[in-house]
């Protein structure tokens, strides 16, 4: 496998970890705002069926998520590079 295609499965894994992220933290924003009876415990991040929502830990995989595509898309651009200056030394 090339780095550039290495590069491009790491950026959709970053897109799609980003859009699951952001629906989650958009899901928030529909809910009603208020506590869990305390016989009923809270969600938890893969209960889909609950209201509440660690914003918390949605903010750091987001994070993760931008940080990921940047990396790859750095490796990209980097590859490209690599592939330019090879060309120029061959022609």
């Amino acid at each position: 496998m090339t780095s550039i295609s290495s590069a491009l499965d790491g950026m959709n894994q970053a897109i799609s970890s980003l859009n699951t992220t952001a629906s989650q933290i958009a899901r928030t924003g529909h809910s009603p705002s208020r506590t869990p009876p305390a016989s009923k415990p809270a969600a938890s991040d893969g209960d889909s069926g609950g209201d509440t929502v660690n914003l918390s830990s949605e903010m750091v995989a987001l994070l993760n998520s931008r940080d990921s595509f940047e990396a790859n898309a750095k490796t990209v651009g980097v590859s490209d590079q690599m592939t330019k200056s090879t060309l120029d030394m061959v022609g």
